[in-house]
């Protein structure tokens, strides 16, 4: 059994027409890291694997932060077929003084890390098919 502590809210849009996936980082909270008595500072990180490969990866973080507000877009190019395949994976890290640490992370998609993460993509294969809109997840 794992641990569940803190969330990722986050949105997902694939937009059929232009064949691009969004992911929209909002916000980090509820986290346990390890030395409380200072500021979190958040890094996001998103990998997307088509299956085979890594296909992209990006960071994004925020400095002296207390809430863990991101209002960060990823995108990815790609097709309603290669999404089916597709995984995204969220990583958050603290980021104390020049060295990186794992607090959380869920997947999504084709290998998604639990029952929430995959009814959110559940609905977001649903909706593309249906010509495209989001879903969300908190």
């Amino acid at each position: 059994e794992r641990d569940e502590i803190g969330d990722i809210l986050m949105s997902l849009h694939y937009l059929p027409n232009a064949k691009r996936l969004n992911m929209d980082v909002l916000k980090v909270r509820n986290l346990l890291h390890e030395d409380m008595t200072k500021r979190l500072e958040p890094l996001i990180k998103v990998t997307f694997h088509d299956g085979k490969k890594v296909v992209k990866t990006k960071k994004t973080g925020k400095r002296n932060s207390l809430t863990g507000e991101f209002r960060d877009t990823f995108r990815l190019d790609i097709g309603e077929s290669e999404l089916e395949q597709l995984t995204i994976s969220v990583g958050v890290f603290s980021q104390p003084r020049f060295k990186e640490s794992l607090i959380g992370q869920v997947s999504l998609g084709r290998l998604c890390s639990g029952s929430e993460e995959s009814a959110l993509w559940r609905r977001l294969m649903l909706s593309a098919r249906q010509g495209g809109a989001g879903a969300s997840e908190s």
